[in-house]
């Protein structure tokens, strides 16, 4: 359970809203930290850039939040906490200066209903995400049945602090002012976002809301953001993945499908969900409570907004497989020096696969020339203690 903060929380509070406002943001001081246990996540990596040119447009990408505003900090340099994801931002804005943030998924509270004891403390967080978020550049978030968890009331309130659009194309009744789209123009790109959401627990949405078709919702989304002119089409949406993937298929259009989850409940931590290509549509669900947060760069050439993966998203499972096999033979070698019961060579034979495992793996992993014409990169970047 957590408490209202003591002399020794409230310090280490105070210094975190500090560190914060000296990146530009804002933060109400009173906050207790979520514990959202220990990290240890290992994230799959698409290749890195092997150039400096800066995007014409970079989109980051955040799943499943939820309420999570810093790491509990028993163990050292965990993965989270908004106060690292601001310095890395800051860091990166000579490389891309022409940024934004979408967010899919429970955002605002770590549960879908607030706990009596510490209701007030969980409003306080919320309200420091929502601001945070705004000097972060959030464009627009699809929200999560969590973000009800103070009613619909409170969550107008919290999406006027964020100063996004929240995205909800498919929902009916208490929405908090929810609409279908958001668009924004940056470095010269007119970026389109159309959110839907399956906001249920238990089979059942929050109170005073309606749940309609989502992929009509979605597909109406698109028109209107076409007709308003937008170039690159993103979607956000908060529901099981399987749902979400069909989505990317009935709208061969978009370019980017940003996955969250309907709903979130605790403080355990998930692995990221692999990135993947359907058809020309990259879809990417980071890891929840701010473990990581997903980077896409587009390279826009001769005013062509077609672009061609040049970050071997394709080629990731094959990695995440060889990467399992490198582990394991490793263990098994390591095991084999130790208790000296494996002749030297059969151990050398084992080393040498050891060592062509890693040379494909060397070479799948290389990051391809970007193409002549229009396209993008894709990474996962984790939010550690290195990023300030």
């Amino acid at each position: 359970m957590i408490h209202a903060p003591g002399p020794m929380k409230l310090a280490r509070l105070l210094r975190l809203r500090r560190h914060l406002a000296g990146l530009g943001l804002v933060v109400t001081a009173a906050l207790a930290s979520a514990c959202n246990g220990c990290r240890t996540t290992t994230t799959p990596q698409a290749a890195a850039s092997v150039e400096a040119e800066a995007p014409t447009v970079r989109l980051y990408v955040i799943s499943n939040l939820a309420g999570a505003l810093e790491p509990c900090g028993c163990t050292e340099d965990q993965l989270g906490g908004i106060d690292k994801l601001a310095a890395f931002v800051k860091g990166e804005r000579k490389k891309a200066p022409a940024s934004l943030l979408v967010a899919a998924g429970p955002t605002l509270f770590m549960n879908p209903q607030l706990d009596e004891v510490q209701a007030t403390q969980d409003k306080w967080k919320a309200e420091a995400i929502a601001t945070s978020l705004r000097d972060l550049g959030l464009l627009a978030w699809t929200p999560g049945a969590n973000d009800w968890a103070a009613g619909a009331a409170e969550l107008a309130s919290l999406v006027e602090a964020s100063g996004a659009r929240l995205l909800a194309a498919n929902l009916q009744g208490e929405t908090a002012g929810a609409t279908a789209t958001a668009l924004r123009e940056v470095g010269g790109v007119k970026v389109g976002v159309v959110g839907v959401t399956l906001p249920l627990v238990a089979g059942a949405p929050p109170s005073g809301v309606q749940v309609e078709d989502a992929a009509a919702a979605f597909r109406r989304g698109i028109e209107e953001l076409e007709a308003q002119g937008a170039q690159i089409l993103v979607g956000a949406v908060a529901m099981p993945r399987g749902e979400a993937l069909r989505i990317a298929e009935l709208v061969p259009k978009l370019h980017v499908l940003v996955v969250g989850k309907p709903s979130e409940a605790g403080d355990a931590n998930d692995e990221p969900a692999m990135p993947m290509l359907v058809g020309n549509t990259l879809v990417v669900q980071t890891s929840n409570h701010l473990q990581t947060v997903g980077i896409v760069d587009f390279h826009v050439k001769n005013g062509v907004f077609e672009f061609a993966d040049a970050s071997n998203v394709a080629k990731l499972d094959q990695l995440a497989s060889l990467d399992k096999r490198i582990a394991e033979l490793s263990t098994r070698i390591a095991t084999w020096e130790r208790e000296g019961k494996v002749s030297p060579a059969d151990l050398e034979a084992r080393k040498a696969d050891l060592t062509k495992l890693k040379a494909e793996r060397d070479q799948l992993a290389s990051p391809p020339q970007p193409p002549s014409g229009s396209y993008l990169r894709f990474r996962l970047e984790e939010v550690r203690k290195k990023h300030g």
